[in-house]
């Protein structure tokens, strides 16, 4: 087996970094040396295509990258979508009505030329600058049939549950509600997302796209939402530093946390299987 034949992914936030910490250099490193050597490495996040640009400067990925939950699959380095799933237009009334009902919910429509906030809060100001993007303000009327991939609406955990509550009420008696999946990503966001998206759906269509064998997909996470990913790879490798639940239902755990550099260790790894001329996962001679 060559490098070139694996796909690795690898979840972003405490992954491959931490906020407000940033990488580890060790990950950046030897992602950027994954790739020179024909190796194909990218990210597998909810983060939208801004949030992980941040990053692209010092660190290549080899291959597209998964972004927005996977409605986005997006080359960085040529700057365009490969594939997306946007949301319908009924986004628009559905959102217009939860901020009527929720007037302390903030909103944030995401796109792959950025995040556009018809209503900020502090947990938006705060979101983006975790993140390390900038959102624009914009009035309803402005973005009324812009093309979207995902929605955020960020509040605290308390509003969070009543929303769910409210679009679990909705679904299947309004019509508006049977176009997105919704998603209680953090306890503070609750996102909606086009119909079907998950980052299993887009981890089976990038190595389609890539021509890349399921079975040598190799997939890098630590938490609940990262399951959708394990689910769609051939090979599942948890950080040190997961929790204990994904530990058990992943191939192997690293031995470095995500800020020593878990990632790195996980590529050296391919890099040695591939050496020694042994597929990924079969015990290393």
């Amino acid at each position: 087996m060559n490098l070139s034949d694996y796909l690795v992914l690898t979840d972003m936030d405490n992954t491959l970094l931490r906020v407000p910490h940033g990488i580890p250099e060790e990950n950046i490193e030897k992602i950027n040396e994954f790739g020179r050597l024909g190796g194909h490495i990218a990210c597998c996040t909810g983060r939208s295509v801004d949030a992980v640009k941040h990053f692209t400067d010092v660190m290549r990925f080899s291959a597209p990258g998964i972004t927005c939950a996977g409605a986005v699959i997006y080359d960085f380095n040529e700057n365009r979508p490969v594939y997306q799933m946007t949301v319908t237009e009924n986004i628009f009334p559905l959102v217009k009505q939860i901020m009527e009902d929720f007037p302390e919910v903030g909103v944030e429509f995401h796109n792959c030329d950025g995040i556009f906030s018809p209503r900020v809060n502090d947990l938006v100001k705060s979101h983006c600058a975790d993140e390390f993007i900038t959102y624009r303000e914009v009035s309803f009327g402005e973005i009324e049939g812009m093309i979207f991939n995902k929605v955020l609406l960020a509040a605290p955990e308390e509003t969070v549950l009543r929303l769910i509550e409210y679009t679990d009420a909705r679904k299947g008696t309004d019509p508006m509600y049977e176009d997105f999946d919704f998603a209680h990503s953090a306890t503070i966001y609750y996102e909606i997302l086009p119909k079907g998206v998950s980052k299993g759906f887009a981890v089976k269509k990038l190595a389609e796209i890539m021509g890349i064998d399921a079975d040598n997909v190799i997939s890098i996470g630590d938490f609940y939402n990262d399951i959708d990913m394990f689910n769609a790879s051939g090979h599942t490798v948890a950080v040190a530093d997961a929790i204990d639940d994904i530990k058990k239902i992943t191939d192997m755990t690293t031995k470095r946390p995500c800020m020593e550099g878990a990632v790195a260790e996980v590529l050296d790894l391919v890099m040695e299987y591939c050496e020694k001329g042994i597929p990924f996962g079969d015990p290393l001679k």
